[in-house]
């Protein structure tokens, strides 16, 4: 058995974690403590670090909430953040081992959001193998809608709606110092159509846009120097994500959002090979129809993100899974 110590997350370490999630095949910028910690007020942080001997070979983002541990409520996704070099073996162990230490700890629940595949830097299936043989249960699957970038097809509806933006004299801009003006946008079509508010505040993502001023871009088209629709992307190794994509509510506002897709597009093709347009989920095992439409006409397709939830009180862990 690997002799692994077990360190939970503190700040005179962030150095050594930040330089780690590159090496691993699942680790994005998200999970840079730097992206992490904006929203350390709202969470109680209960991080892990893996050690063998010196050498850092896993981490697991997670912030505690009385007895359950969540991995993690703040991002889109935690999961085990593992070094790519290591064997499926020793990633057994150390999953293994992290769930009786915080058995021991008396925490009653572990729930992970993985990370979908069109985020992994390395494609690598093994933890969701992992989670479900050591009894982890699938409590919910969110899908994420994306296209490679060769398989960018917009279909008739889409490809009118952007011939018809061509005649609306609109000018793109790459500029982040239009995010109060988009702002305003993303909060008046969230409370209209949807009832919502955006998962950030202003001031948080002001924040993350200074801290990843080479990750998160803002994309406005402007008429007239009026901001008409923005798209907030964020990009990671190996795919763009339309973090909000929103315009003003006039009738001609979705076809400047297509067009403005379409440009993105167009710029990062020879960059990204995936294309991420999120997720449409309403509620669990429930799609926005309209939505889903809108992502599937530019030749989109589903990637699952997979929720599992361990019992960590009546967990077995003396399963043999190499036999």
């Amino acid at each position: 058995m690997m002799q692994l110590e077990i360190v939970k997350y503190q700040s005179h370490l962030q150095k050594i974690w930040d330089d780690f999630i590159p090496k691993t095949s699942r680790g994005t910028f998200l999970h840079l403590r730097r992206y992490l910690d904006y929203h350390a007020n709202r969470f109680e942080d209960y991080s892990l670090m893996f050690f063998n001997g010196a050498k850092l070979i896993g981490v697991l983002p997670a912030h505690r909430k009385n007895d359950q541990i969540f991995s993690h409520n703040g991002l889109t996704y935690g999961d085990f953040l593992i070094d790519t070099n290591i064997f499926i073996d020793k990633k057994i162990e150390l999953v293994k081992q992290a769930l009786l230490f915080l058995k021991k700890k008396g925490f009653k629940t572990l729930d992970i959001k993985t990370v979908p595949e069109i985020f992994h830097r390395q494609t690598d299936q093994s933890n969701e193998f992992i989670f479900n043989a050591l009894g982890g249960n699938i409590q919910m699957l969110m899908p994420f809608f994306a296209f490679e970038n060769s398989n960018y097809s917009p279909n008739r509806n889409r490809k009118r709606s952007i011939r018809k933006a061509l005649n609306f004299e609109l000018k793109i801009y790459q500029n982040n110092k239009l995010i109060d003006d988009f702002w305003i946008l993303v909060h008046q079509n969230l409370k209209n159509r949807y009832q919502a508010q955006p998962v950030h505040t202003i001031e948080e993502i002001r924040l993350l846009m200074q801290r990843f001023p080479e990750k998160i871009l803002l994309f406005g088209l402007c008429k007239e120097q009026e901001l008409s629709s923005g798209a907030l992307v964020y990009l990671f190794d190996g795919t763009l994500h339309f973090q909000y994509v929103h315009s003003t509510l006039q009738k001609d506002s979705r076809n400047a959002v297509d067009f403005l897709i379409d440009q993105i597009f167009s710029q990062y093709q020879d960059k990204y090979r995936y294309f991420s347009l999120g997720s449409s989920q309403v509620a669990p095992d429930q799609l926005n129809k309209s939505l889903v439409y809108w992502k599937e006409s530019f030749g989109s397709k589903i990637f699952n993100q997979y929720f599992y939830s361990f019992n960590l009180q009546e967990i077995d862990l003396t399963n043999e899974i190499l036999l």
